[in-house]
């Protein structure tokens, strides 16, 4: 356990184990590929698995005089599956192997860039929250996000609106609301069109049979199947499966 005060903003990324960060009072757990964003001048107290490799990178922001910082919020955690996770992702593992024992010239740029575009992608969707406020919107923005990666890492499985309330610590019905405002769809309907999605690409590489992909997503039959992959990908399954370049021609259901 050690006690960090941020002189500047930085961003920490989990490559393996567990971090916990209490920050404010508040503890922040991060799985392995998440990251948090501290803001400069916070004071966090660092809890780090055993099995835990973490990677850290400054940023060269500051607050202008009398301002708390440039996030609007002590620390957010962003997902695995955001471009600044998988940016940080490749050069933290390489560090990890023993590749990369300098930092790169242009690491702290790209990486400052990754920030930027992440905070404007982050308060786009806390402004899509009509039932929360303050600081609130930023837990909500980061539960719902946590759990969109949760859905792309089980693109391949069945999940229910429990299972997914349960990944995000929410309600169904709020879960249901807030990733709906955020993401323009229902959460169940986001994953299915993922499913969908992998789907098409088993299609492509012929590992499946039509048949067997209708009943692995849970269709009754499989014309049912048939309907919905033509909707998505204007032909059906087994048309699919010898035009694979028609896999950018994608709608959400």
């Amino acid at each position: 356990m050690s006690k960090i005060i941020a002189m500047a903003p930085s961003v920490r990324f989990v490559l393996e184990g567990e971090e916990t960060y209490v920050i404010d009072g508040r503890s922040r757990r991060l799985r392995a590929g998440e990251f948090i964003i501290v803001d400069e001048g916070v004071e966090s107290v660092a809890k780090t698995a055993a099995d835990a490799t973490g990677f850290c990178v400054y940023l060269p922001f500051h607050a202008p005089d009398g301002a708390r910082g440039f996030l609007g919020s002590p620390a957010i955690i962003g997902s695995s599956i955001d471009p600044l996770a998988t940016l940080i992702r490749a050069y933290a593992s390489a560090v990890a192997a023993g590749e990369a024992r300098t930092v790169p010239e242009n690491l702290i740029g790209l990486v400052s860039n990754g920030v930027e575009d992440f905070m404007c992608g982050f308060s786009k969707k806390r402004a899509r929250l009509s039932h929360a406020r303050g600081t609130s919107k930023t837990d909500i923005v980061e539960r719902v996000e946590r759990v969109r990666a949760f859905m792309h890492a089980n693109a391949d499985t069945p999940l229910t609106l429990d299972d997914l309330a349960k990944e995000a610590c929410l309600s169904r019905f709020h879960l249901a609301r807030t990733f709906s405002e955020v993401h323009a769809v229902p959460p169940l309907r986001y994953h299915r069109s993922l499913r969908m999605e992998a789907a098409a690409k088993k299609l492509a590489h012929a590992t499946i049979s039509p048949t067997e992909l209708a009943a692995d997503l849970g269709y009754a039959t499989l014309s049912a199947f048939t309907r919905a992959f033509r909707r998505r990908y204007g032909v059906p399954p087994s048309e699919y499966a010898s035009q694979p370049m028609l896999i950018g021609r994608q709608t959400v259901e």
